[in-house]
């Protein structure tokens, strides 16, 4: 009889545990409905996603995190980044801390999408913000697991982000962009590959972190989702990659188009801002004018 329980004992235990994966799988998918609408942790569209990845990263998931998965979420980051050690001080290792995640992931137009295996576990994270002010959509600390680098768990995190930000932007084309290290000229060709145009050089924002031994600036890549490509296919999530450029003309045109359009943007924000502060202006004067009559009065 022990001879035959301790089996069968360990058996119960298992299949417990088993159907308990289940089910956490299962609230998880749920999850990913929520947040985009379809079910993408689907393994055979996650595959699809990823450009056809190995039976490794099928098993991925994505979904939305919540405050309970901030810690393991922050050491996925924190590992991965360090790759970027090279051009840092060492207080500096860490590429973000639990406080601060905690307070990304309470901010509006902020959602850290998880990509998590077979065993629930967080094998990958990206950050990802909409401005509804300027239309665009943001993502950075994109990290994926040591153990899960070249499965396609990147590419996967990559369209989801696309996917969320295109949900912000009700279906409408628009513009996702991501600063990359000056230095991590290896990171350039895997974001190209994805549709990704290299832009503008601009300032480090942190030089706090450097350890000077670098000349680092961040290199500002974007891409236009939600757009139909050269042949009339979609360039969202879920459609075609986009059409590559027929000759460097057309890349340069299409890049100074964007561009164009950017920098009337942000004129048309800067008229209003003008706007806005000569109604402040007017305002005030009205004011000032009010009370100087008040004060003449009641003296």
């Amino acid at each position: 009889k022990e001879e035959l329980g301790s089996p069968l004992s360990r058996a119960a235990k298992a299949l417990h545990e088993a159907a308990a994966a289940a089910h956490q799988a299962a609230s998880h998918a749920a999850e990913a409905w929520q947040v985009f609408g379809a079910p993408i942790a689907a393994p055979a569209d996650v595959e699809r996603a990823a450009g056809g990845a190995d039976a490794s990263a099928g098993s991925i998931a994505i979904r939305a995190a919540t405050s309970a998965d901030v810690p393991a979420m922050v050491a996925v980051i924190n590992e991965a980044f360090m790759a970027d050690a090279f051009f840092k001080v060492e207080t500096w290792y860490d590429r973000t801390s639990v406080p601060e995640a905690e307070e990304r992931l309470q901010a509006a137009g902020t959602v850290f999408l998880l990509a998590m295996d077979s065993r629930g576990q967080i094998v990958g994270a990206v950050c990802v913000e909409w401005d509804d002010s300027t239309g665009h959509g943001e993502f950075g600390q994109l990290a994926v697991a040591n153990c899960m680098q070249r499965k396609g768990v990147g590419q996967a995190l990559v369209k989801a982000a696309e996917g969320w930000c295109l949900q912000q932007s009700k279906g409408q084309p628009y513009l996702m962009q991501m600063p990359l290290i000056s230095e991590r000229h290896d990171l350039f060709p895997y974001y190209e590959s994805q549709g990704y145009t290299r832009g503008a050089t601009v300032p480090f924002a942190y030089p706090a972190m450097l350890n000077g031994k670098y000349d680092i600036k961040f290199v500002m890549y974007h891409k236009r989702v939600g757009g139909p490509a050269a042949d009339g296919r979609s360039l969202g999530p879920s459609g075609a990659p986009p059409v590559k450029p027929r000759s460097p003309f057309d890349d340069t045109e299409a890049a100074e188009a964007l561009a164009r359009e950017d920098h009337l943007l942000h004129e048309e924000q800067l008229r209003q801002r003008l706007h806005n502060r000569r109604e402040l202006e007017v305002s005030y004067l009205q004011y000032t004018q009010v009370a100087s009559a008040v004060g003449i009065a009641s003296g």
